[in-house]
């Protein structure tokens, strides 16, 4: 029976080549898998770095306000110190006529 022998050889053989093929099937499946776990892994962290980022600037804007507040307190203190000061130097220029004339008369009253 060589025929049957041929048939049996080619079966055999088609049965290595099906199971190489099987062999590196599998391997570029791992290999894809360990692609994509590789993929995801990057991603996490991207995921992670981008809140890390997001929470900071947050922080950022929370502090850029407060000092932004501060700033306007400051600015409000500086005008009322401002007014108060004025109103000093207003009242002691609208007084000083009027303590010119008391020192003068003071002085004729000495001289007497």
């Amino acid at each position: 029976d060589e025929h049957y022998l041929q048939e049996v050889k080619r079966a055999v053989g088609q049965a290595n080549a099906a199971e190489s093929e099987c062999d590196d099937v599998r391997r570029n499946l791992k290999q894809m898998r360990s692609s994509l776990e590789g993929a995801l892994h990057k991603k996490a962290s991207v995921s992670k770095m981008v809140s890390d980022y997001q929470r900071r600037l947050e922080q950022l804007e929370d502090e850029l306000e407060a000092m932004d507040r501060q700033i306007e307190q400051n600015d409000q203190v500086r005008r009322h110190e401002q007014l108060q000061t004025d109103r000093t130097t207003a009242s002691r220029i609208q007084a000083a006529p009027l303590a010119k004339e008391q020192l003068n008369a003071l002085r004729a009253a000495m001289e007497r």
